[in-house]
């Protein structure tokens, strides 16, 4: 059994293994820079996962800092609901879906009639084009 904080952005809802998340904090306005935000002094690569799909981009409330594959990168949520308890059985593997959902999500599950996209990790996102569309990256 795994843990995930599930989470909600623009009209989609996530799950990330706790493994891979160093803090959730609130986005603080005006230290953004060509796609990236300061966090500690450093100037992190960052990510909006529900412009990535697709939805308009939009300041989103709060940010998760993630570490993977040896690099720090952020990530923009709308709201963080809570933490889930999920066996590998409980989720369906993706395979034919776009191209810029598939560099995000590897798995679904369900809870009471909601669709719960698990993020892939690491993350197969381009962080050059961190607060780009689909349709701007090529993966």
């Amino acid at each position: 059994m795994s843990q995930y904080l599930r989470f909600r952005t623009g009209d989609f809802r996530f799950l990330l293994s706790l493994e891979a998340i160093v803090e959730i904090g609130a986005v603080v306005a005006g230290d953004d820079t060509g796609g990236r935000r300061l966090w500690r002094e450093q100037a992190l690569p960052v990510l909006d996962l529900a412009a990535w799909l697709g939805a308009p981009l939009a300041r989103r409330a709060q940010q998760l800092v993630l570490s993977e594959a040896d690099a720090l990168h952020l990530v923009d949520i709308d709201e963080v609901e809570g933490l889930m308890e999920l066996e590998e059985g409980q989720f369906v593997r993706i395979t034919e879906v776009s191209p810029a959902l598939a560099a995000l999500v590897d798995a679904v599950a369900a809870e009471a009639g909601v669709c719960l996209l698990r993020l892939r990790q690491p993350l197969a996102w381009q962080p050059g084009l961190a607060g780009g569309t689909p349709a701007e990256n090529p993966t």
